[in-house]
């Protein structure tokens, strides 16, 4: 039994563990700056254009008469999707200080977007500013504390909420900008500089692979193993409407990134496969997924999605390395 346990254990370290270019390396520059520049490069910039339209909506809105919640919302889902497009990319500006975890703090631990708001919100308080969020947890500086202002509300956003709402839009925009520019600097070094170039490729399958199991260990943790114990309430974008999307968008990066890497080869055809497979499958959901986890009759749906999602990862494990040319190694973030 214990044998079992070990060996079970290597093999979770072995396939989530980071990539390093195969030895002898082979010069992945090409590949490296044609994702940088075609794939990432421009995913963040419809990520930045969405906050930039975002940020203008709450300035509009609270400078009106009766602020409109619904047109808030509208740009908030457009800036959610274009986040999860690009959401499985660690690697480069967005790992610099804590980004990815400021413009989206999810799952939610020990209630800290609710907790964080509430400070933001206290009349009490100081003004809510850019400064000012910066000084508090990431799980109020982005798009849950967003999300939450946006949809949460009865009726137009109040003086505080304005204030709030356009603090955190304008901390999503400076971050964007940042990220925007970070990936030029990243592209235009991955032309030339032959050791990134590999390092950037395998922290790019790094990153793909782990978006698989982010899917289905987190995102469709609420599902549960049972009726009984379904979360609905757990879903992430539950309040924006967001449900299937918030695993479709990630679906659709995942599709640009491995297309990328396949690159019309042949040995790829199984992973771009499988992977269309889950799209489509998420594709077919209804926009709100709470309803189906609860229901004994239709959860098997959401199942059928995750089934899909670990054949694709698997897939993924044994293809994408070997087509680029990296071999799995060891995780730095496993501690020892």
């Amino acid at each position: 039994m214990r044998h079992a346990l070990l060996l079970g254990l290597a093999l979770i370290t072995a396939l989530a563990g980071p990539l390093r270019a195969a030895d002898p390396p082979a010069d992945l520059r090409p590949l490296a700056h044609s994702m940088a520049t075609t794939v990432i490069a421009p995913a963040y910039r419809q990520f930045a254009a969405a906050v930039a339209a975002t940020a203008a909506a709450w300035e509009r809105e609270c400078r009106a008469p009766s602020p409109a919640r619904a047109a808030l919302g509208e740009t908030l889902r457009d800036t959610a999707r274009a986040w999860w497009r690009i959401e499985m990319v660690r690697f480069g500006p967005v790992g610099e200080d804590f980004r990815a975890e400021r413009i989206d703090f999810w799952p939610e631990r020990r209630s800290a977007t609710t907790r964080g708001l509430a400070e933001l919100l206290d009349p009490a308080g100081a003004e809510p500013s850019v400064e000012l969020l910066r000084g508090l947890s990431a799980a109020v500086q982005g798009l849950p504390a967003l999300e939450r202002l946006s949809f949460e509300g009865k009726g137009a956003p109040t003086p505080r909420e304005c204030a709030a709402g356009l603090a955190v839009a304008a901390n999503l925009d400076a971050m964007a900008k940042e990220i925007v520019a970070g990936w030029d600097t990243v592209a235009a070094r991955a032309a030339t500089d032959e050791a990134f170039a590999g390092e950037l490729v395998a922290r790019l399958v790094t990153d793909t692979l782990t978006e698989f199991q982010t899917l289905i260990d987190a995102k469709l943790a609420p599902l549960g193993r049972s009726v009984e114990a379904a979360r609905p309430d757990a879903l992430q974008g539950r309040r924006a409407g967001l449900e299937r999307d918030a695993l479709l968008a990630p679906l659709d990066g995942l599709e640009r990134l491995v297309a990328a890497f396949v690159d019309g080869r042949e040995e790829g055809a199984v992973v771009v496969a499988t992977l269309d497979t889950a799209r489509s499958i998420a594709g077919g959901l209804p926009e709100r997924l709470g309803p189906l986890l609860a229901d004994p009759r239709r959860r098997s749906q959401v199942v059928l999605l995750r089934d899909a999602l670990k054949s694709a990862r698997e897939t993924a494990v044994t293809d994408l390395p070997a087509l680029v040319g990296i071999t799995v190694g060891f995780n730095s973030r496993d501690g020892d």
